[in-house]
């Protein structure tokens, strides 16, 4: 169910988890060796999530808090692992965004920028292999100190505002993130977990799941629990934080859902757990894929029924269209665009100022045409002239 749920949509969504359970794959290798070569590993495939989608610091942060704080020997090496952890992300995060953004207009440069990255975590890493100890010690000190950790903390605020602004995450603050009148709305919450999440999760592994949720944090602490808590606590810090976009975006969700699912795996596996005969763990995992599969079958099958058929639509831009023409078009991009190959706009990107400025001087039409933008497709019996209002 959670791939059917995921591969619905074709987002980033699926790189994005991709690089979160790699870097979660080497905090797991970090604490089991404890070799610093892995927590960076970590902290640079976190640092290339988070250039392809931002919203993962939002949930991936907190999961690796609390993986690195179960796990810690002391605080002042949680403190150490868990601070090396995000500059590297952040570090890498801010280098990869800078790097593709000129990658086109300026190659050289982006390549220096990579370059220099590369070099600077193998010399970051043969520092900390060479002085782990006085970082150690430097860490300890600091948490003992609460003017030093006051100073260190406001040039951490300092930093966290240089990088909002230089990867201009302002633009997507307002879009993305939830107003703060809706952060202890309990009815917004109620209403996307019973109603939204049970939809995408199908009914049987939603409730299956809440069992789970529920069990482990009744049940005594065991390793599966400290799998499931982390990804519980950045859930929820992603869901409040975010509760707005995720409620017209549902497959914003798939963190959430993949938690959810992660209860009803806590579920099954201490149910199992708790019985000796094979028999008996026989019957249950039946009984369980037998309320689990036919839901999701279901649910694929009337996804699919949503099916339209674009043959004729795509014959036509194949015919009246040239390979390096581009078309308007106020619907879903993606079904056309990989049929035909063609380039497809939104009408919000022509709110251009350049754009803007050549449809005032010489027209909408003529503008088109200079863009080679060939035609406007609509799935509405007419444009939605309110789009082009502002040019």
């Amino acid at each position: 169910p959670v791939f059917s749920f995921s591969t619905y949509v074709t987002v980033l969504d699926s790189i994005v988890f991709l690089f979160m359970f790699i870097s979660l794959r080497q905090i797991g290798v970090y604490l089991e060796r404890k070799r610093i070569r892995s927590l960076l590993w970590a902290g640079v495939w976190f640092g290339v999530g988070n250039a392809v989608k931002y919203p993962l610091f939002l949930w991936l942060a907190p999961i690796a808090f609390l993986f690195l704080y179960f796990q810690r020997n002391d605080n002042a090496g949680f403190f150490k692992d868990y601070g090396i952890y995000l500059f590297t992300c952040l570090l890498v995060t801010f280098v990869t965004v800078l790097a593709f953004s000129n990658l086109i207009s300026s190659p050289g440069f982006s390549f220096v920028l990579v370059s220099f990255l590369a070099l600077l975590l193998l010399g970051i890493h043969r520092f900390l292999v060479q002085y782990e100890e006085t970082v150690q010690r430097l860490a300890e000190q600091i948490l003992a100190k609460k003017g030093i950790l006051g100073l260190i903390s406001v040039l951490c605020v300092v930093a966290g505002i240089f990088l909002f602004r230089t990867l201009r995450l302002s633009d997507y603050a307002d879009e993305f993130l939830t107003d703060s009148s809706l952060v202890g709305n309990y009815r917004l919450y109620k209403y996307m977990l019973f109603h939204q999440f049970k939809e995408y999760m199908t009914r049987n592994l939603f409730w299956i799941g809440l069992s789970g949720a529920a069990l482990a944090l009744l049940t005594r602490e065991s390793a599966m629990r400290r799998v499931w808590v982390p990804f519980l606590f950045g859930s929820i810090i992603y869901w409040v934080a975010a509760s707005k976009s995720i409620f017209f975006h549902i497959y914003y969700s798939l963190i959430i859902v993949w938690t959810l699912t992660f209860g009803a795996a806590y579920f099954l596996h201490f149910l199992l757990g708790n019985l000796k005969n094979t028999m008996q763990k026989s019957i249950v995992l039946i009984g369980f894929l037998s309320l689990i599969l036919p839901p999701v079958v279901d649910a694929t099958t009337g996804r699919m029924r949503n099916f339209v058929d674009v043959r004729s639509a795509v014959r036509y831009i194949v015919e009246k269209t040239k390979p390096d023409e581009f078309l308007l078009f106020e619907g879903y991009l993606t079904p056309l665009s990989i049929y035909t190959g063609r380039g497809f706009v939104m009408p919000a990107v022509l709110a251009d100022d350049a754009i803007r400025e050549d449809i005032r001087r010489i027209g909408f039409a003529n503008t088109m045409r200079k863009y080679r933008v060939k035609y406007l497709f609509t799935p509405n019996e007419e444009p939605f002239y309110l789009d082009y209002a502002p040019l």
